[in-house]
């Protein structure tokens, strides 16, 4: 199970890195339609990264604005994000998650969250789970709006 949950976080690192490796600063605003920039995007998942790191017991270094990029916050498009400064924090917290998540004492796993994850589960390995799908879809999200203006996306 843990090795499984590692992988999902290094392969969802591989993607954006691909994905984002030549966008610059201005970048981050993209977005279409209605949806979330590019830039809200990364803080996102970093912020999400983060929350993972808590629920381990492991200390992590919080950035400024954090909190403006957690569930439910109010969304700004005019917040624009480094995507290279973004992309070695995301890669830092995956490993910090990956030891972690390895060297757990499986009570840590086991116990109880105190949200309501979409989909069901309650424990702190249910959110694990739910947070490297939650990343898998927004890493989608962002090849979409890349695709969709023109600045490449998977191909």
């Amino acid at each position: 199970m843990r090795d499984s949950m590692v992988k999902s976080f290094q392969i969802n690192t591989l993607v954006l890195d691909s994905l984002i490796k030549d966008l610059k600063v201005p970048d981050s605003l993209l977005r279409t339609g209605q949806s979330n920039t590019i830039g809200w995007i990364l803080g996102h998942i970093l912020a999400s990264r983060g929350s993972m790191l808590s629920l381990l017991k492991t200390n992590y270094e919080k950035t400024e604005n954090e909190e403006q990029y957690k569930r439910g916050s109010e969304k700004k498009d005019h917040i624009k994000i480094d995507p290279v400064k973004a992309m070695a924090l995301f890669k830092e917290r995956g490993k910090q998650i990956e030891e972690a998540l390895m060297h757990a004492d499986e009570s840590v796993l086991d116990e109880e969250i105190t949200y309501k994850l979409p989909g069901g589960g309650s424990r702190v390995k249910d959110a694990i789970h739910f947070s490297a799908w939650h990343e898998t879809f927004h890493i989608g999200q962002i090849d979409l709006i890349l695709a969709a203006s023109g600045k490449g996306g998977i191909k």
